[in-house]
């Protein structure tokens, strides 16, 4: 079987998702899996199953060559598993349904909230249950790719309670799994 993760970072870069990518590959290679990686770089060589693309390149250009390399990528792909919700999953979610490919998503954190609050007083909770959150085009942006999503895995019940609440993700789409601790290498 072969996967291709979307990510907007990977080792080198320092991140909750680079090294959660790392680890699942490693791991998922290591029990016969294939896979490769599409991330953002200020490297700029490539490897072995991992395609980078320049964030020299300016935004826009950038996502697009970003989707065309996932594109590439996907060939004999089953599964695209993106690790986050705007910049890696957005081009995923479009490159699966022109590809006719599973997708699964990975959110660790509230986008929305995290990029529109910045300095307000508000928590998370207090921003989506005033309906700020509804002004945003972020906000259909996000909901949209969930939706196109097979499975959203997140890391917390309170992600999973907002996706349900305020997106309408079904129950059946959403997956709680805790951030895993790798203390078990091997």
């Amino acid at each position: 079987m072969k996967i291709v993760f979307a990510t907007g970072i990977y080792p080198p870069d320092i991140g909750g998702p680079a090294g959660y990518v790392f680890e699942i590959a490693k791991r998922l290679e290591y029990n016969g899996w294939f896979y490769e990686v599409v991330t953002y770089s200020d490297v700029t060589q490539n490897e072995s199953a991992i395609m980078r693309v320049s964030r020299s390149i300016p935004p826009g250009l950038r996502h697009l060559v970003y989707f065309f390399k996932l594109l590439f990528a996907c060939q004999g792909a089953e599964i695209i598993y993106a690790h986050d919700v705007m910049a890696a999953g957005v081009p995923a979610a479009i490159a699966a349904i022109i590809l006719g490919k599973k997708f699964f998503i990975r959110i660790g954190g509230d986008v929305l909230w995290e990029k529109e609050v910045k300095d307000q007083l508000l928590s998370v909770k207090e921003f989506y249950q005033q309906g700020i959150h509804k002004k945003y085009f972020t906000f259909k942006l996000c909901r949209w790719v969930m939706k196109n999503a097979h499975k959203i895995i997140v890391p917390s019940t309170i992600l999973l309670d907002l996706y349900k609440n305020y997106y309408g993700i079904g129950q059946d789409k959403l997956i709680f799994l805790r951030n895993p601790g790798w203390e078990l290498r091997g």
